[in-house]
């Protein structure tokens, strides 16, 4: 188990080549200034400290209200304790709200995309999702527990 405050970031996995995005930076980029530093270049995560996400992304995405988790995490940020692959994690992920909506989609899509072939996340599903009311860390993680009852989250 890590120590409480332990820092995440959400989303991993780097594409297999430099893809552009809607902002012009490519999503190894945005992926290894926001993501690589806790979920490691390739998304294999630090296990009992930070999740992994290669994997998983594309499960969480494949329907409407795991993409609705997986951007409330990257636009809200989440704390609290988590279990993922039968570790117990606690911390805290700071919010991604300052990105741009085609960064968060791309670097989500490849992650979809790869390891379990989810669907493509598009900057209009970001937009819609920023367009809701802001929740507490906390509150994105209790709502986090219904959906891993569900099988929605691994």
């Amino acid at each position: 188990m890590s120590r409480p405050g332990t820092l995440w970031a959400v989303i991993a996995v780097l594409a297999s080549g430099p893809a552009p995005d809607a902002v012009g930076q490519t999503v190894d980029a945005v992926y290894a200034k926001n993501c690589s530093v806790c979920h490691q270049p390739e998304g294999r995560g630090v296990p009992g400290q930070f999740p992994r996400l290669a994997g998983r992304v594309g499960q969480m995405t494949g329907s409407a209200e795991g993409r609705a988790y997986v951007l409330a995490v990257l636009l809200n940020g989440m704390a609290g304790a988590v279990e993922v692959d039968g570790r117990r994690i606690f911390g805290v992920m700071p919010p991604f709200i300052r990105l741009a909506d085609g960064e968060i989609a791309t670097v989500l899509s490849d992650l979809a995309a790869l390891g379990d072939g989810g669907p493509a996340i598009t900057p209009d599903m970001v937009a819609a999702a920023r367009d809701q009311p802001r929740l507490p860390a906390a509150e994105v993680n209790r709502r986090r527990a219904a959906l891993v009852a569900a099988g929605v989250v691994p």
